[in-house]
Order: structure tokens, then sequence, then C-alpha cells
């Protein structure tokens, strides 16, 4: 008689369970200081942020092009920014002496760029619809890179 066999888990279950599903990230250029007025300069959807990468991270997924930071934990986002000009009033965040978290009425802004590339993962993991969009020779080069 034979066995049962277990169920088969589908391949994004095994790509989660190899830990290479990571939650998208999106990187941001630092764009300098600029003033801010009651009349918000960034329009868009408000935040309370803890660091300049969280604030860009929240702005890319609701997809506005700017992310500013604002006293080291206000988070603004917009798709336009600058309309005050510069200010000389950001701050370094605290604990992190390399960046800037804002100050009072200024906004430290970033651009917020496209998503970071995910890890490449061997056709085998790839869900089977990013799998039958490889190109052959993409796919072949992967596989074989897998067999050695």
């Amino acid at each position: 008689m034979a066995q049962a066999s277990a169920p088969r888990r589908p391949p994004s279950a095994e790509i989660e369970a190899a830990g290479a599903n990571p939650p998208k990230q999106y990187a941001g250029r630092y764009l300098g200081c600029f003033a801010d007025k009651k009349q918000r300069d960034l329009t868009g959807p408000q935040s309370r942020q803890t660091s300049p990468q969280a604030c860009v991270q929240y702005c890319a997924e609701l997809e506005h092009s700017y992310a500013a930071m604002q006293r080291g934990k206000a988070c603004f986002c917009g798709d336009s920014h600058g309309r005050y000009g510069p200010s000389t009033a950001c701050k370094p965040c605290a604990g992190q002496p390399g960046e800037s978290c804002g100050g009072p009425w200024a906004n430290a802004v970033w651009e917020v760029g496209g998503q970071r590339a995910p890890p490449r993962l061997p056709p085998n993991l790839l869900p089977p619809a990013r799998r039958a969009s490889m190109p052959v020779s993409a796919a072949s080069a992967a596989a074989s890179s897998v067999l050695r």
C-alpha cells in the first residue's frame, strides 16, 4: 500500500519559511533642511515616527514623493517641498549624530526612492507567476548556480 505524501506547501510559504520574503523597504535621498509654516510645506498625511528611515518607509507606502522629519518625532509626506525656502534650524537625530531629524518649523526632507531590490532567490523558490516571467537563460543560470 502506498504511503500518502505530506501536502506540498506553496512556494510563497517556502519563501516565508526561509525568511526571504521581507517587508518592502524603501530608500530615501536626503535633500536638506527646509522651512515650514502653519500652512504645511508637505501637504500629505502626517504621522509620529521616531526615525527618518521609518518616515521614508511610511511615505513610500502611501506613494508620496517626499518625506520630512520635524523635531525628531513628526513625519510629513507630500509630492512637493521647499515652498518656504531653506532653513538652518534642523538638528541631528538623538543617538544618530550623522542624521538630521528636523527642528522647530524646519523639515529634514528626503526624496522617497524606489523599492530596494529583494534578495535573489533560486527559481524553485519563486512564486509561479515570477518563475513563468523569467527568461529561460536567467532561469537556467540561476538553477545551475544553486546546483554547484
